[in-house]
């Protein structure tokens, strides 16, 4: 991607499946001529692979795969560790809220 010709959009192309049919935003046009990919179709399993993807160059994050490993993250989270405030274990999806998270060096460790 680096020292050649961009022939993306610069910032990327979000995709999107909705009553089956495949959406592309295209966020950014540095040239005339480019390429994006939208969702795959697995012909085999007749299902897109996900349902909304960001794609910069060649690099594609499928979203739905990300939302998931989130949650599953915040479930080992919750398990093993003290959360302070508690209430924060309350929360849920789609009413996002925003966490602090702070490292503190310490000299017993």
């Amino acid at each position: 991607m680096s020292g050649g010709d961009i022939s993306y959009p610069i910032l990327g192309t979000i995709a999107w499946i909705h009553e089956g049919h495949n959406y592309c935003l295209f966020s950014n046009q540095p040239t005339v001529s480019c390429g994006a990919p939208g969702i795959v179709y697995d012909r085999l399993d007749q299902k897109y692979i996900c349902k909304y993807q960001i794609t910069v160059g060649e690099h594609e994050i499928k979203l739905d795969v990300v939302y998931d490993q989130v949650k599953l993250f915040w479930e080992w989270l919750v398990n093993i560790s003290e959360i302070n405030p508690p209430q924060i274990k309350e929360y849920t999806w789609g009413k996002p809220t925003i966490i602090c998270a702070q490292l503190i060096e310490s000299k017993f460790l």
